[in-house]
């Protein structure tokens, strides 16, 4: 979900830009469909200035990176350089932190 997930940082779109996310009226639209759609198009009405426009501004160029790939989505795993899930690379990962 565009403002309730963590898909681009580690702070939620819904904090970082709490104004904007004021005037949404979908709350809970996913990423694909704010930015294909726009980032106006679910809004109730348009941002009026202030720090509406400043946020808004904001998470236009925070937008201008994004790529969407068609593809499914899918959890990484920074525990193994495989970025798959093990018991094991839990494992090694639990005993090297009790070495430390």
């Amino acid at each position: 979900m565009f403002w309730l997930d963590h898909w681009r940082d580690d702070i939620l779109l819904k904090d970082e830009f709490s104004r904007l996310f004021a005037l949404e009226s979908n709350k809970q639209i996913s990423v694909q469909e704010k930015l294909v759609n726009g980032l106006l198009s679910s809004l109730r009405r348009n941002p009026r200035g202030g720090a509406e426009s400043t946020q808004m501004e904001h998470l236009a160029q925070a937008m201008n990176s994004v790529v969407l790939r068609d593809e499914p989505d899918c959890w990484i795993w920074p525990l193994d350089a495989t970025g798959c899930f093990s018991a094991a690379s839990t494992r090694r990962y639990i005993e090297d932190q009790q070495d430390i």
